[in-house]
């Protein structure tokens, strides 16, 4: 990687001038001590602190929050971070990067676990900025001081972060470039959001259907007699022919990332004669898979057939081929199965807790045509989760010429 980053800094070395960061950003803090911010702190509402978790988006820091009074935001003012401000992850899963967006909070408190920066405005724009900590090359840069004793951590994260080389071109190119890239993550956000649509249309649409319309002659079931729970396995890992093939193996993390969702792939595949000699099963297009054991009740659909781990169930209908119908039942139960789980170390959703939860089944003519209603909602989702793939292959790929120089942007 040093070397890439050596004749990356040759090509372009002529056009683009090379710095430090420290020279380009100003106001760069770290969050502050653990013991300055606890439990007790926390209010429903008021200044939002940024957690490793609120970087878990495309660009900018978004998911839940919690709250600190002004006061105690005031408190920690080398903390505070403003819209336009990037924050970084230090400890934990380090490597993150985001951008604070405009219009939502005046003001952030970054977590004990991050860093945040101001850029020089008239030198750097931090949207090419973002972008550079999201190329190869910046994540090297950002990297190259990574300890792995214990949690995983940058050592000395302020010293690290002020030291890293950027070579940069002038500011019109650097919007130029950012705004190529921009337009690419915008594109995805708009596909994310019509997916969360169209998924509360359907969630709306079952809710009417099936609990607010619901008939008193209707019969009560479980969900044990309506559902046809398949367990997964594990081929052995000892055996490697068993392992990289074409089928896509779901483990408890590839569905807790790919919660109420499509999900496209997995970090691991197996082979024919992997699933052959073990337990593990593919399922097909279309079926629900939900967490068992660790992260239980997490739970997604699959965009093609896919194997999983003993740790999650594959869940069917007995009856017909519902698989919308049984994605949204789930999506309504989970909250029951969650809290019906047990276990001495880890929660665990059995077949007893399918069992013990009964709800109202009409005809299967009626599910049957909820399900055919259900399809067009399903397939847009799961066509917008395709192109959100694409996108982000590009969108990668793009970085990678652009901040090398090896595309060039017209201004």
């Amino acid at each position: 990687m040093v070397q890439g980053l050596n004749s990356w800094r040759t090509i372009v070395m002529s056009e683009w001038k090379e710095c430090k960061l420290e020279d380009v950003a100003k106001n760069l803090a770290m969050g502050p001590f653990g013991s300055n911010i606890k439990a007790e702190n926390f209010i429903e509402t008021g200044v939002p602190v940024i957690k490793g978790t609120n970087l878990n988006f495309t660009k900018y820091v978004d998911g839940d929050f919690v709250f600190l009074s002004s006061e105690k935001a005031d408190q920690l003012k080398s903390s505070n971070c403003f819209p336009g401000d990037l924050v970084f992850t230090h400890r934990g899963t380090i490597g993150q990067v985001a951008l604070i967006p405009e219009g939502k909070y005046p003001r952030y408190v970054v977590s004990q676990s991050g860093m945040k920066l101001s850029v020089k405005k008239e030198v750097l724009d931090n949207n090419f900025l973002f972008y550079f900590f999201k190329s190869a090359i910046g994540q090297h840069e950002l990297l190259q001081n990574e300890s792995q004793v214990g949690v995983p951590s940058i050592s000395s994260p302020l010293t690290s972060l002020k030291s890293v080389n950027i070579l940069l071109p002038p500011l019109p190119e650097q919007k130029a470039i950012a705004s190529v890239l921009s337009s690419l993550d915008n594109k995805k956000d708009l596909l994310h959001r019509q997916n969360k649509t169209l998924e509360a249309i359907a969630e709306t649409l079952f809710r009417q259907w099936f609990i607010e319309e619901a008939e008193g002659d209707w019969e009560e079931m479980n969900l044990l007699e309506i559902f046809q729970v398949v367990g997964g396995g594990t081929p052995k890992t000892s055996i490697q022919e068993y392992w990289n093939g074409e089928i896509f193996w779901l483990t408890g993390g590839d569905i807790a990332s790919n919660h109420k969702s499509f999900i496209i792939t997995s970090e691991k595949t197996i082979s024919d004669v992997g699933l052959n000699n073990s337990s593990a099963k593919v399922l097909p297009q279309y079926a629900t898979v939900i967490s068992a054991r660790g992260t239980v009740g997490k739970y997604c659909i699959l965009s093609k057939p896919m194997a999983f781990s003993q740790s999650n169930y594959g869940i069917l209908t007995k009856y017909g081929t519902w698989f919308f119908f049984t994605y949204l039942l789930i999506n309504h139960v989970v909250t029951e199965l969650k809290s019906s789980a047990y276990g001495s170390v880890f929660d665990t959703i059995t077949t007893t807790t399918f069992k013990d939860i009964v709800v109202s089944v009409p005809s299967n003519d009626e599910i049957e045509k909820f399900e055919k209603s259900m399809s067009p909602y399903f397939e847009k989702m799961l066509a917008n989760k395709l192109q959100i793939q694409t996108l982000e292959k590009l969108r990668d790929t793009l970085i990678s010429k652009l901040m090398s120089s090896e595309v060039k942007v017209k201004i």
